[in-house]
């Protein structure tokens, strides 16, 4: 997600596109971060913020994949909104997921890692929370 946001407007440069146009791109995708975080967010309530996070991220995948693939500009605008929406705005529920799931004692060091890897909860709760690896929580 990071490269996405620092990198879409240099990429949409290099294919061409005037630079207004591209840092247009840069504004639809981060408009449909903040909806998917929303739209995200009900579903994960309604239906349970793992299946949510696992088929947003599919979408995610799928819907970068294609922005590759020369189309329209009015198309193009919704699938960056969509990138946006099912990138970044999933993983806003992957932090409601710990937030909700993870014991107290570590969700404030959890959160900042489901960003960047996934832990089994055994395993990072004695290294999140002692400060040793292999040691449990007291």
């Amino acid at each position: 997600m990071y490269g996405l946001n620092t990198w879409l407007p240099q990429l949409m440069r290099q294919a061409d596109y005037p630079l207004g146009s591209a840092i247009a791109f840069l504004l639809v995708f981060n408009v449909g971060a903040v909806l998917g975080g929303l739209s995200g967010a009900a579903l994960a309530d309604r239906f349970g913020g793992r299946g949510v996070a696992t088929i947003g991220f599919a979408i995610a995948a799928a819907s970068i994949a294609l922005l590759a693939v020369p189309m329209p500009q009015v198309l193009l605008y919704l699938l960056i909104a969509l990138s946006g929406a099912t990138s970044v705005g999933t993983q806003i529920v992957v932090f409601g997921c710990v937030a909700t799931y993870r014991l107290r004692g570590c969700r404030g060091n959890a959160s900042p890692l489901s960003g960047t890897r996934s832990t089994p909860h055994r395993e990072s709760e004695g290294l999140l929370t002692s400060g040793e690896a292999g040691q449990e929580p007291s």
